[in-house]
């Protein structure tokens, strides 16, 4: 049985053009006779911003599509739809529902916020023979998207009025997904510590924010080779502590961690890039247990601007963003409502 393609999209920001991205290439999808499922991280599809009061771009269906949503945010749609699958997996908005769209329409999106969850549904519908599975997200609920198989990111003025910040931005997380995603027996829920090949030493911790989680680490550390497996985030704090351990030290660290997005949900993103290169230029190593393919990264120049009490649509130079973007990244670069879903959809195959 063959595996339907995952393909996850995730905001910078919120009006970024994420759900834009999505439709495109969802739009594409169906043109070219794709059996596609759909589903998401969390919520979304509201139909005015709940800030702003702008409209914002909800997801259309075709009939045939799959679905996997929260029971309550089908009641709320217009879409027909039979249902295949109760999944027993519960949400703030109800049970999740794995359903096939009967009838086109509009819908919202709530679905698995966590990894495990969204492992759940990939495996059902597997056996639904899908060709592609769509997986909406955002910035600050995306570690789950460590198991989708291509990645893109939609950014925009939205995040930030300057080209130079996205751009900056976009290149810093592209320096994220480059380290290598290496095997091995990682499946503890804590730091654990293998010291020269020896039996790994778990520590009570998780995740590694402040010098005290790492001084934890450093009396476990011995002179040589030690790998360190952090499954929880660890912050650019962190990082330079550990990178004020090595210095002069006969310590070798490989960072062994879970995804890219343990680092992505930093508070600083572009401020790991110069802490991660010292790391690696001290001999230090830093790998992934699973990171999905970056395949893109989708521009929009729409911003709300708040003026006499209330927000208007407004845009910065859009040729200026996207010139700035595709001179900086390896990264192929999009603004699909001028580019369209075709070229995006191909490089997600």
């Amino acid at each position: 049985m063959n595996n339907p393609v995952a393909i996850g999209v995730v905001g910078t920001a919120k009006n970024t053009g994420k759900t834009t991205t999505l439709s495109y290439l969802m739009e594409y999808a169906h043109r070219s006779g794709r059996n596609m499922a759909v589903t998401g991280i969390g919520y979304d599809g509201e139909e005015i911003d709940n800030i702003t009061m702008l409209p914002k771009s909800r997801l259309y269906l075709h009939k045939g599509t799959i679905l996997t949503t929260a029971e309550m945010c089908l009641k709320r749609s217009p879409v027909e739809y039979r249902i295949i699958l109760r999944t027993g997996i519960s949400t703030a908005l109800g049970e999740l529902l794995i359903v096939e769209v009967t009838k086109s329409g509009y819908i919202v999106v709530a679905g698995p916020n966590k990894a495990a969850s969204l492992s759940t549904v990939l495996d059902h519908i597997k056996k639904l023979k899908r060709d592609v599975v769509f997986v909406d997200g955002s910035i600050n609920r995306m570690l789950p998207m460590s198991i989708v198989n291509r990645l893109i990111f939609s950014t925009g003025a939205a995040r930030n009025v300057e080209a130079s910040f996205l751009t900056a931005e976009m290149k810093a997380i592209e320096f994220l997904f480059r380290p290598p995603v290496v095997s091995g027996d990682y499946n503890s829920e804590t730091v654990s510590i293998v010291r020269n090949n020896e039996n790994p030493v778990q520590l009570a911790l998780r995740s590694v924010i402040d010098e005290e989680d790492v001084n934890l680490i450093r009396y476990q550390l011995s002179a040589g080779n030690n790998k360190i497996f952090i499954p929880g985030l660890i912050s650019k704090d962190a990082l330079q502590h550990i990178d004020r351990i090595i210095v002069n030290s006969p310590e070798k660290i490989q960072l062994v961690l879970a995804s890219p997005f343990t680092l992505l949900l930093s508070e600083n993103v572009m401020g790991l890039v110069p802490v991660i290169e010292s790391l690696i230029e001290k001999g230090s190593k830093i790998s992934y247990l699973r990171k999905p393919q970056l395949a893109g990264v989708t521009v929009n120049p729409f911003y709300p601007l708040y003026e006499g009490g209330r927000f208007s649509a407004a845009y910065i130079d859009k040729n200026k963003l996207m010139h700035e973007m595709k001179e900086s990244l390896s990264t192929p670069v999009f603004n699909v409502m001028e580019d369209g879903g075709e070229a995006l959809f191909a490089l997600c195959q």
